[in-house]
């Protein structure tokens, strides 16, 4: 019939186009070192700071779908991590990802952004509201720790289990709740990280050297052996909001409240039944929040300069 090879012809061009796209990642040199990123999306910048053995590949492409309709999303690998590099004689520190988030906003010509920061990204993102408030349009906690003796006691194994863990389903069984709510939402999750990656909206970045999340260890340990650390919360003045899931096994959902009650004026939320990587397994009520809050800041300062 006349039309089948019409029809076989637009066929082809699909699977052509398919298997063509594939997401921008680009690298950017700061302090010695190239940081891999992409962006995507259309707004106000909002860089994205991933958590302890992640990369930019790992964020859930349902949430990133949701936060690119308002924000342009910057997302990169932290030094060493996924398709970045590290100098050989480094010495990781939550300061040094901090001085690297801020270089990278700066390269790519903003002057602040949103930024928000997952678990040990959470850690940099309070790090750059310390040391660079000027570059901070709002902050975003999302599964906090503040550091010191003031950090809620864990309960379980399951923060040493993740850092021995080997496998990605291991890492993302400890993310979630041990329910079958949080293993459906785990299971949900790889499903759709592994489509990212095979239609090509996500980078296939999975693979973090030993030596990184030895650096990323000690890193994170430093920070919670720093008692000075939560003195320095109640400096940071820029709007803040504070999140985390009810069911977190990992971090003690206690640390919410005292990272946001350290801050002046910040904003708490609390997500029921959701665990450490709650901005996964409830990302459209995250999502929601985020644009609400961003949002009263934005009318505030338009309100404040049109007095």
């Amino acid at each position: 019939m006349p039309y089948k090879p019409l029809l076989c012809f637009i066929g082809l061009f699909i699977l052509f186009c398919s298997c063509e796209r594939s997401v921008e990642v680009k690298r950017e040199k700061i302090s010695g070192i190239e940081l891999a990123y992409y962006t995507r999306g259309t707004g106000e910048p909002l860089i994205m700071i991933m958590g302890f053995k992640g990369t930019m590949g790992e964020w859930d492409p349902a949430l990133l779908e949701t936060l690119e309709k308002k924000y342009t999303l910057i997302l990169f690998d932290n030094r060493g991590a996924g398709l970045s590099s590290d100098s050989v004689e480094n010495h990781t520190s939550i300061s040094q990802m901090a001085d690297d988030t801020v270089q990278l906003i700066k390269s790519l010509g903003y002057s602040k952004a949103h930024i928000l920061g997952w678990s040990m990204g959470s850690r940099i993102a309070m790090a750059i509201a310390m040391k660079y408030p000027e570059s901070v349009d709002t902050l975003i906690l999302s599964s906090p720790n503040p550091g010191g003796s003031h950090i809620a006691k864990r309960t379980t194994d399951d923060f040493k289990r993740l850092t021995k863990a080997e496998s990605k389903e291991e890492i993302l069984s400890l993310l979630f709740p041990d329910s079958e709510e949080g293993k459906l939402a785990a299971s949900e999750l790889n499903k759709r990280l592994k489509v990212a990656v095979m239609d090509g909206e996500s980078p296939n970045d999975f693979e973090i050297p030993p030596r990184t999340v030895e650096r990323q260890k000690q890193a994170m340990e430093n920070w919670d052996q720093n008692n000075e650390i939560f003195d320095e919360l109640a400096k940071i003045n820029r709007p803040t909001l504070v999140t985390g899931g009810l069911a977190d096994r990992i971090d003690p959902i206690e640390n919410v409240r005292i990272v946001a009650s350290q801050i002046p004026y910040a904003w708490a939320a609390y997500f029921p039944f959701a665990g450490h990587y709650f901005i996964s397994q409830d990302y459209i009520n995250f999502s929601e929040l985020l644009f609400a809050f961003t949002e009263a800041h934005k009318q505030k300062s338009e309100n404040q300069l049109n007095k």
